[in-house]
């Protein structure tokens, strides 16, 4: 099968229980999607939609710890905002368990055992109506750009959390018209902190601030690649501790 321009855009949460189910199905859709993350049940996989935020989920329902149905609910109820399709694969028919399924807020189901055909022309469709609903603004036209400066904030502050083990406290986003800046407020850890405070010594920290965010163009440049589907370049990293705020600005690269 051809891929499709559209589902290669998406990001998608797997989460199935049974690795053996697992490791023959991600193969297949990390070919043909932007970004695939593999939870093993509905606990791990309300952990990694929050850590992601994908497009579409596709889920068991009979999974231990937390059911698919559960885990599905759970996150439709506390993200009632966000712009995701459910796809389920089940093995189960009885009208009992599709009902509360349909009722946690899935959007198709498939039947066990997978046909791959099946799984990938129902993804195709859900990526068409998630892109025109999530995606279809363009940047470049003028229109409000809000929905990709808002998934920019949560993913950078993600980022900077899983490697700084700090999450900033405040992040804005703004888009130009090939630059992005984003500036962040109160990132020093408690060690950086104490150090400016006990020796003075800002121009250490800064200095190793400054190398520390040039380390992490590359998973910037993806972040924001897996969102605005164009290409970037950490163009400039201001760093002030005395304020304890960090300004990046991306240049777009263009052929």
């Amino acid at each position: 099968m051809i891929d499709n321009p559209i589902l290669r855009k998406m990001k998608i949460l797997y989460v199935e229980d049974d690795e053996k189910v697992r490791e023959e199905l991600v193969s297949i859709l990390n070919r043909r999607c932007s970004r695939v993350v593999l939870a093993a049940d509905g606990t791990e996989g309300i952990v990694a939609y929050e850590k992601m935020r994908p497009d579409i989920i596709v889920a068991d329902l009979l999974m231990p710890n937390m059911t698919g149905s559960e885990m599905i609910e759970k996150i439709r109820r506390e993200n009632a905002k966000d712009i995701f399709s459910v796809v389920v694969l089940t093995a189960l028919s009885d009208r009992e368990t599709m009902i509360s399924a349909v009722n946690a807020g899935i959007d198709k189901y498939i039947m066990k055992p997978v046909d791959v055909e099946e799984l990938l022309r129902t993804l195709e469709e859900q990526a068409k109506i998630i892109y025109e609903h999530k995606y279809e603004l363009d940047v470049d036209s003028g229109e409000n750009p809000r929905v990709y400066e808002d998934e920019i904030k949560r993913e950078f502050a993600t980022l900077l959390k899983n490697y700084s083990g700090k999450g900033p406290k405040n992040v804005s986003v703004s888009i130009g018209k090939s630059t992005i800046t984003i500036l962040a407020s109160e990132v020093m850890t408690t060690m950086e902190k104490t150090i400016v405070e006990r020796s003075g010594n800002s121009g250490a920290v800064r200095y190793f601030r400054e190398i520390f965010f040039y380390s992490l163009e590359d998973e910037f440049r993806q972040l924001i690649d897996e969102i605005l589907h164009k290409k970037y370049q950490l163009g400039k990293a201001v760093i002030s501790t005395d304020k304890d705020k960090v300004k990046l600005t991306f240049n777009e690269i263009r052929n």
